[in-house]
């Protein structure tokens, strides 16, 4: 092959990979809500962040995070009602993701910054620092950075298949928007009905896993040396945040019946007069308010918001 036939194969595949490329990522752009459900929403949490906090000019503003559990279980409007009019909150939990720090340092830098903190757990992970160094050493994040559009493919092929139940293409792609702008009016709460599979959307009398245990009471995991925690305590003190370890929300048979206090935590957390726990580690709900093995339905979490928001009051006031 001459230098002239290779410069113009070259040519031609730089112009079709850079085609593919640009097509595959505005497809994605364009249409956000082919995504499965925990990439839109997740998308959607990281958006609000970076925007004008939606806190009005309330003496309390709260911004809960967490993984799905917290999402699926935190409904602001309900807790909010038990307060009015002088707290205001947001649900910034993000499914599969307990990575909490990068969104949250994003919130504080974008204006109108939240007073308090909740957690249902403690940063577990050293922070995922956002830089060039970091994504070279990270197989996984050159991947993500250089094919943002990775997932879309598989997600579109689900999305048709998915579509056929739920009137056509372009009905499923409404009830996914209609699912976020929903999230959205709700600050954050979402039920998450992609894995609800039982009538009325509650655990069946006597459901249970092979993998609980209830013999066994659940520790919280702490590790104040690790970067995450070393950050979260700096910001607290940065931005004057206090922040509440909260009970996170379990089944009937899935943990032991655990102390009313989570003492153990609270002593080893002594020395961060910005952390603060309350209640037990996790509170057992009744079957009916899960609508899967782990997340809560709605009449769960405003089950959890109230008993949370009551939890609360001795900090908020009534």
């Amino acid at each position: 092959m001459s230098y002239r036939s290779f410069g113009i194969s070259l040519a031609l595949f730089i112009l079709a990979t850079t085609t593919i490329w640009t097509i595959l990522f505005s497809l994605q752009v364009h249409l956000p809500y082919v995504s499965n459900g925990a990439a839109v929403v997740g998308h959607f949490k990281r958006s609000i962040a970076a925007k004008q906090s939606d806190y009005d000019n309330s003496n309390i503003r709260i911004a809960a995070f967490g993984d799905s559990r917290t999402l699926a279980a935190f409904n602001p409007r309900v807790f909010d009602a038990l307060f009015a009019p002088k707290v205001r909150s947001y649900n910034f939990g993000i499914p599969g993701d307990s990575q909490f720090m990068p969104v949250l340092k994003t919130l504080l830098t974008s204006g109108t910054h939240p007073t308090h903190i909740l957690l249902q757990y403690l940063p577990m992970d050293p922070v995922v620092e956002d830089s060039w160094r970091k994504i070279l050493k990270d197989d996984k994040l050159i991947v993500n950075t250089l094919f943002p559009f990775r997932n879309f493919v598989r997600d579109l092929f689900l999305f048709v298949s998915e579509s056929r139940s739920d009137g056509g293409l372009l009905a499923h792609y409404r009830s996914n928007r209609d699912q976020i702008e929903k999230l959205e009016k709700d600050r954050g709460y979402y039920f998450i009905k992609s894995q609800s599979h039982y009538a009325g959307n509650r655990l069946p009398d006597g459901y249970s896993l092979p993998t609980d245990r209830p013999t066994q009471v659940l520790e919280r995991y702490l590790n104040t040396s690790n970067n995450g925690f070393v950050e979260l305590t700096s910001l607290a003190n940065k931005y004057e945040l206090q922040i509440f370890v909260v009970p996170t929300a379990v089944r009937p048979g899935e943990l032991a019946v655990p102390p009313e206090e989570d003492k153990s935590l609270s002593d080893r957390l002594k020395s961060f007069p910005q952390i603060h726990v309350v209640g037990p580690a996790y509170w057992i709900f009744e079957l009916k308010y899960f609508s899967d093995p782990v997340h809560l339905n709605p009449d769960g979490a405003a089950v959890y918001s109230k008993r949370l928001a009551d939890l609360l009051k001795p900090e908020f006031g009534n």
